[in-house]
């Protein structure tokens, strides 16, 4: 499918039937000024809030610089005032249609093909969640019951999951926009897993564009290659956002199939190199509530270690419901937000000069003083029921690994 952010909620672009674009089969310029996108740059031109955005809204609200907000600045920087309000000034002369502007950056998500299985993630975006989902949905019924409330029913859109990255069509779309690139974003799945990835990359430098294309990676650090670290050496800029939601066991319960030795290891690695530009984006959940701020230890030990500016970037979870720490008690919340201002006394001047540490902190804090969610009492529940279901067929046990989280979860 092409989305319309990736962080906006019922984000699937659909044509006038109301059917769902699909890259195999559509063409670019017919989604980038189809009604959809229209109704979107009509509605941003006049300063309205769209309700797809409400999860940039909301971390706005708790004080934290959202998605919204730090692209509309980064934008502004590449392209200059006077770029951006060329854009703006086509699009009201045209019905809010975009012929001469191409599209400047790519999200990509070739595929869903990953190595692990988070407690967090879903099939549609990680293949290896595949079997043991289908499994579940059809014998478990606590799972499926959930699953559904949460999801819906996927059945439909998992039969679009094919090997849509390999149409003719597709790609001589893509290979088309590379002139007009200046930055693409690579996930997945898993970014390092996907063939792909690289077959975009050889392209990007056979067009000699590797000085002015910025390349941006999210990944799960279990994957760097030298393979990897060749191809994306010969770019000016690259930056890379490691998602580490905890450190030891803890990380490897929630992001199955991962090895903490393994991922310090290729963390350690990227660490040296010089030019590259490191993020550590742990994803805020139920799960590392109570480890959140050992993550900013360790980022802080590398630093000290690499010499090097490395920065932590807090994401919000909201999807799945049952996941999202608002559903968690006051005495869970106050432990976490303890920890964070602890951290803050010990490392001032980390606080003080990292921009997006110091920003992630102060909105978990703020977050953390909100008002509860309004569904907890079935959310708490409904988590037990996911988890218990995820447990017994992994043979794992979330009890043994966050005692003192289930003890306080369990005390309602």
């Amino acid at each position: 499918t092409i989305n319309l952010c990736c962080v906006a909620t019922d984000h699937v672009l659909k044509d006038t039937d109301g059917k769902n674009f699909h890259v195999s089969k559509d063409k670019m310029n017919n989604v980038w000024n189809s009604k959809h996108m229209q109704i979107y740059r009509k509605f941003m031109i006049d300063g309205k809030k769209l309700p797809n955005c409400q999860g940039c809204y909301k971390s706005e609200e708790l004080g934290k610089t959202s998605t919204r907000q730090l692209m509309n600045a980064e934008w502004n920087d590449k392209l200059g005032s006077r770029g951006v309000r060329q854009r703006v000034i086509e699009a009201l002369k045209n019905d809010y249609q975009l012929d001469d502007s191409r599209p400047v950056y790519l999200d990509l998500r070739l595929g869903n093909i990953c190595n692990l299985k988070c407690r967090m993630c879903n099939p549609y975006n990680s293949k290896a969640i595949g079997s043991e989902h289908s499994e579940l949905l059809e014998k478990d019924f606590n799972y499926r019951m959930v699953y559904l409330r949460e999801y819906g029913d996927t059945a439909e859109f998992m039969k679009t999951m094919t090997n849509w990255y390999e149409s003719d069509l597709f790609w001589d779309q893509i290979i088309e926009l590379i002139p007009h690139l200046k930055k693409v974003y690579l996930t997945g799945g898993e970014p390092t897993l996907i063939k792909q990835n690289y077959k975009f990359l050889e392209k990007i430098i056979e067009h000699n564009l590797q000085n002015d294309i910025e390349l941006f990676f999210s990944i799960n650090v279990t994957n760097v290659t030298s393979k990897f670290l060749k191809l994306t050496s010969k770019f000016k800029s690259v930056q890379i956002n490691c998602s580490i939601d905890a450190i030891g066991k803890y990380n490897e319960y929630i992001r199955k199939n991962s090895n903490w030795d393994e991922v310090d290891t290729n963390f350690r690695k990227l660490c040296k190199i010089e030019s590259l530009r490191l993020f550590v984006t742990p994803t805020v959940q139920v799960y590392n509530i109570l480890h959140l701020h050992e993550i900013l230890y360790y980022v802080e030990k590398c630093r000290k270690e690499f010499k090097k500016n490395i920065e932590v970037d807090f994401l919000f979870l909201n999807h799945p419901e049952f996941l999202d720490i608002t559903i968690l008690n006051d005495k869970i919340k106050q432990i976490c937000y303890d920890n964070l201002n602890e951290y803050k006394t010990k490392f001032t001047e980390t606080y003080n000069t990292t921009f997006f540490t110091r920003d992630s902190i102060d909105g978990l804090m703020n977050l953390l003083k909100s008002e509860r969610h309004q569904k907890y009492k079935f959310l708490i529940p409904e988590f037990f029921r996911y988890n218990d279901s995820i447990d017994n067929i992994r043979e794992e046990s979330f009890g043994s690994i966050f005692p003192e989280l289930e003890k306080l979860m369990r005390e309602e």
